[in-house]
């Protein structure tokens, strides 16, 4: 016997006309479908929504205390920040202002320091020369307010012949030297001269002036000690790299792309790290005789103390290349971190626990 097919239920559905639109079409819905959204949104009427629970009179006092300060530390705040503005346009138009030097009235093509100070003025050159030389401010930037095109002024760095040079030192192999290049302790290019002589080296002559070279023999780029100290805690505290810290000092000092290579590529690699070998030998108050790491053993010390190495960090990334990560001299630190293989060959062989 043939089971018959079974009807389906005519499903009723609900006429809806579209009004928004404006076109007046109507389509049809089912109702089960238009029932059960009905539904849904019934349940989320009935569903409120949970009331706030109220906080104890001292904290709701205590929250609306914190609430009121700190609406009136911002308003404090929003009350001066033109004034910052007005008083920077004061300072621009240098109204009665007198030089620093001689105390006499600047005149209208003046000069201005701003690394002497902020209401540092100067009437001449003469004035400004008297209070930078090789052995004071030697490495500030003056500006002088120039008469461009159009009636108008802009200041213009003002150019400054620096001379290094050791008074108490006589000698008659003296020589003076141009055009070297120093980047001061913010990042800022000089052109000095420096008197050097046969004596010593030329890169002993430029420390003691607080300048470290970038080569041993006639360096032409000097770097000023405080910026080295600056790389270094930026390097070890905020983990940047070298180049990272040379392209900073470009865009703060608006140095061109050629200038900013030429401080990386000087920098690294034997300048930068002898520098740190020697800030390490200054702090440091310890020092080890070459026959001393060699006579005492470290498998088997002979006053008890025992040292051992659990792990080291051999994952630190080394460039590969032409002249980065390569050195030809002996390392600065010698044995007092790692030992060359051939001084460890008449050790007793121990036994590595894992």
């Amino acid at each position: 016997m043939m089971q018959q097919p079974r009807k389906r239920r005519k499903q009723l559905k609900y006429t809806v006309r579209e009004t928004s639109g404006g076109s007046g079409r109507s389509f049809q819905v089912p109702l089960l479908k238009v029932q059960s959204l009905n539904d849904q949104t019934s349940h989320e009427e009935e569903r409120a929504i949970p009331p706030v629970p109220e906080l104890p009179q001292e904290q709701e006092e205590k929250l609306v205390e914190e609430n009121a300060e700190s609406a009136q530390y911002k308003n404090s705040w929003s009350e001066i920040q033109h004034d910052f503005v007005h008083v920077f346009l004061e300072d621009v138009c240098h109204d009665e202002q007198e030089c620093v030097s001689c105390h006499g009235p600047i005149s209208e093509e003046h000069i201005k320091c701003n690394d002497c100070g902020a209401a540092s003025y100067y009437c001449s050159q003469q004035c400004c020369i008297a209070l930078h030389r090789w052995d004071l401010n030697p490495f500030h930037k003056p500006l002088q307010l120039k008469k461009i095109n159009n009636g108008k002024f802009k200041y213009i760095e003002c150019f400054m012949n620096i001379q290094f040079k050791r008074p108490s030192h006589q000698c008659i192999t003296q020589r003076l030297r141009y055009g070297i290049q120093v980047y001061d302790h913010l990042g800022r290019m000089h052109n000095v001269s420096v008197v050097t002589c046969k004596c010593e080296k030329e890169a002993i002559t430029m420390f003691r002036y607080g300048l470290w070279s970038s080569t041993i023999d006639k360096p032409s780029i000097l770097f000023h000690t405080e910026l080295l100290d600056t790389a270094e805690f930026l390097m070890l505290e905020g983990k940047i790299s070298l180049h990272a810290f040379c392209q900073s000092l470009r865009w703060r000092n608006d140095l061109t792309a050629e200038q900013c290579s030429t401080l990386y590529t000087r920098l690294r690699g034997e300048p930068i790290g002898q520098y740190r070998f020697f800030k390490h030998q200054i702090r440091s108050t310890y020092t080890v005789s070459s026959e001393e790491r060699i006579s005492n053993c470290l498998a088997c010390p002979k006053d008890g103390n025992i040292f051992i190495s659990l792990d080291a960090n051999f994952g630190l990334v080394r460039k590969k290349g032409s002249s980065a990560g390569t050195y030809l001299a002996t390392p600065n630190h010698g044995t007092r971190m790692f030992w060359r293989h051939q001084m460890l060959s008449h050790l007793p062989q121990v036994q590595v626990i894992r």
